[in-house]
């Protein structure tokens, strides 16, 4: 209808304005401060697909780390891939959480780089992550040779601190340092460009062709919610495939997050 007389007239205010408008710009009345402006919702980006190394692929690349390498790299990429570990959790790894007569190591710590620059010790991702991890042979012998370096420089009886994988000062290794080496040795190898994350992946691609249980798997993996996480949810219909091009069920893959 007809508007009142005396009253004050308003454009109506816009649907969209573009997102890098001035808020000022879209306001119908400029002293109407209390109209905020309403952006444009940008559609979420689809997250890349996972690749997973198979496990030729991987005993192919721990073979050509220890060969030609044989440095501490080496043997983190041994312990990622034996056991499942986040990166972060390896890196974060202590002496005093290591207990190789026992075949066990502790989950306590977790590092992470914040905004890809400051480094963070804190605790690890979820409770279920800090747990007791069992040890392969070849796990053991990894950490067996770090011990053996770590004590070279140390009086004899003497127990071994700090961090399993560092610099020879103390201090921690760099995520995306160990990213850059990672993806360098798989080049030389013609592997498929991976993340360390993928890594992760890549050892319950490797427990599962050797028929491990999925509640196992999710017990091994520390899932939060394995009764869920494995056998439903959103990445129950995406597959995980390997470098063969060979999909793995989603239910692999969600055990992993």
């Amino acid at each position: 209808g007809r508007a009142r007389p005396g009253a004050r007239a308003h454009r109506r205010l816009p649907d969209r304005c573009h997102l890098f408008q001035r808020p000022d710009a879209c306001r119908a009345d400029p002293s109407d401060r209390g109209l905020p402006c309403r952006y444009v919702l940008l559609p979420r980006p689809v997250a890349p697909e996972r690749i997973c190394w198979n496990p030729t692929q991987a005993a192919a690349f721990l073979r050509r780390n220890h060969t030609h390498y044989g440095d501490q790299l080496a043997d983190l990429f041994e312990l990622l891939l034996g056991t499942g570990m986040r990166h972060g959790e390896a890196l974060g790894l202590h002496w005093t959480d290591v207990h190789l007569a026992e075949r066990m190591l502790l989950v306590r710590w977790s590092l992470t780089a914040v905004n890809n620059n400051r480094l963070y010790l804190g605790h690890p991702k979820t409770k279920a992550s800090r747990n007791w991890v069992s040890l392969a042979p070849r796990v053991v012998a990894a950490l067996e040779r770090q011990a053996a370096l770590a004590r070279a420089g140390q009086p004899k009886g003497t127990p071994l601190e700090g961090l399993v994988f560092c610099h020879p000062d103390g201090s921690p290794l760099r995520p995306q340092g160990v990213l850059v080496e990672l993806r360098r040795r798989a080049a030389e190898l013609g592997l498929p460009r991976i993340g360390v994350h993928d890594l992760r992946h890549t050892a319950a691609t490797i427990m599962i062709s050797s028929r491990i249980s999925p509640p196992i798997l999710a017990a091994r993996q520390k899932s939060r919610r394995p009764e869920t996480s494995i056998l439903s949810g959103p990445a129950a219909a995406s597959p995980c495939h390997d470098a063969s091009g060979q999909g793995r069920r989603g239910s692999q893959r969600a055990a992993l997050t």
